[in-house]
């Protein structure tokens, strides 16, 4: 986790220290803009594979399953900002109710972006980081009848990312997000320490207009 908060801040120093004339964003076919692609708008489904890098609430989950959906307004040819809606789904492997459990992580993102290409390929870079604002439930699988949950809390995210240009102003974008939030969970009456902390390893599709 050191090793990529370094890594993003060194490659989003780099880039914000580009002369000033890269910094207005135009229709050009370079930084972010290839085919055409102009428009500060943007949209962006992702689904990616999510593990836990701690316990939750003393617990272990198994891999989890995660969608997100996310707008961008391009600030300019470095910077931009997202916001959308995530959920990630874990099943766990110790039933917290004696019953088979599963947790949602079910929430809001925005934040900051910054982006460039590697010289005038289809092939670039991007780095992201913001809050996300969300709330964790447990449900029973038998029933889906929820269990405990946590209540909306505040916590942040950092991820980074390799974009693809695509014809027609389409995109690829196989990246990673880490994403930590700190709770309470409260539980058959009982309220638990409920820190979440995972990696979400996916892939996203988007378009830009």
């Amino acid at each position: 986790m050191r090793a990529l908060t370094s890594a993003c801040l060194l490659i989003a120093a780099s880039a914000l220290a580009a002369p000033a004339h890269a910094q207005t964003y135009t229709s050009s076919p370079t930084m972010g803009d290839i085919d055409g692609r102009q428009g500060p708008w943007g949209i962006e489904m992702r689904v990616g594979r999510s593990a836990t890098t701690q316990n939750f609430s003393g617990e272990d989950l198994d891999y989890g399953l995660g969608f997100e959906f996310r707008g961008t307004y391009r600030l300019s040819r470095v910077l931009g900002l997202y916001a959308g809606a995530s959920i990630d789904l874990f099943d766990a492997n110790k039933d917290f109710t004696g019953r088979d459990n599963a947790l949602a992580d079910l929430g809001y993102i925005a934040g900051l972006t910054v982006d460039g290409n590697f010289g005038a390929s289809r092939v670039g870079w991007r780095l992201h980081g913001g809050a996300n604002y969300g709330e964790i439930k447990v449900y029973e699988d038998d029933n889906d009848s929820n269990v405990g949950a946590t209540g909306h809390k505040l916590g942040w995210e950092l991820g980074a990312a390799i974009t693809i240009a695509l014809p027609n102003k389409w995109e690829l974008s196989p990246g990673i997000t880490y994403r930590s939030r700190s709770a309470t969970l409260r539980l058959n009456g009982v309220d638990r320490d409920a820190d979440l902390e995972y990696y979400r390893l996916g892939i996203g599709f988007g378009r830009r207009f």
